[in-house]
């Protein structure tokens, strides 16, 4: 999540990187290179490598870099007709509806991706809904984890009634139509601690779903 701080330092490096190219347009075109012999081209080169270096960190060393947190995956098929608590990691390590990571500072923003092979059977108005929600240390009660839609970099709650994962193709009596489809959200954790993290699907109207080949990761 982009804070204010990261902001301006994004630009800050940016305004490095010009006021050097224009010393570096300065030494190479000034008077003196008029008269220029190999000794001062020589200079000039070596400058032109240092700078080249130094801007080649630094587009690697600033973009916005992410830290995992937790990572799992199950490739075990998930069915089902109602709402469902998916099994985040599969039989052989203890059918868990629930993955826990931590964070060390209160108020850290994380974000979790959810991806999956999936269908629903149905009609063009069918879909498999699909929540990912997240139970903060030392609070009771889980919470949504909400989708960045603000284009301004803002949090705002998902829509309840537009949260499809995937919908049905209009054969109503076959499990058909398989996607890879992905869903993705942000979250402010309000404590330091260990946090529970899982994802619940809910077929609309109620119909056969199935899921595999699923993946989580938690990064910040």
């Amino acid at each position: 999540m982009p804070s204010k701080t990261y902001r301006d330092k994004a630009r800050q490096v940016a305004d490095q990187e010009d006021e050097t190219l224009s010393k570096l347009f300065y030494f190479l075109y000034n008077n003196e290179g008029k008269n220029m012999n190999i000794r001062s081209i020589n200079k000039k080169m070596r400058y032109l490598c240092g700078l080249t270096t130094f801007l080649g960190f630094g587009l690697v060393a600033n973009p916005a870099s992410a830290d995992l947190l937790w990572a799992t995956q199950n490739n075990t098929e998930q069915t089902g007709s109602g709402t469902n608590t998916l099994d985040l990691n599969g039989a052989v390590n203890g059918k868990q509806a629930f993955v826990t990571f931590t964070t060390v500072q209160p108020n850290t923003w994380v974000r979790v991706i959810f991806n999956a092979s999936a269908a629903v059977r149905g009609n063009f108005q069918a879909a498999l809904n699909a929540t990912i929600f997240i139970d903060p240390a030392g609070q009771q009660g889980q919470t949504e984890c909400s989708i960045l839609t603000n284009e301004d970099g803002e949090v705002e709650q998902d829509d309840a009634s537009d949260a499809a994962f995937v919908s049905g193709n209009g054969t109503p009596n076959v499990l058909d139509a398989w996607v890879s489809a992905v869903k993705q959200c942000v979250y402010r954790v309000p404590t330091a601690g260990v946090h529970r993290v899982g994802v619940r699907v809910t077929p609309s109207p109620s119909n056969q779903w199935q899921i595999d080949d699923l993946s989580l990761v938690v990064d910040r």
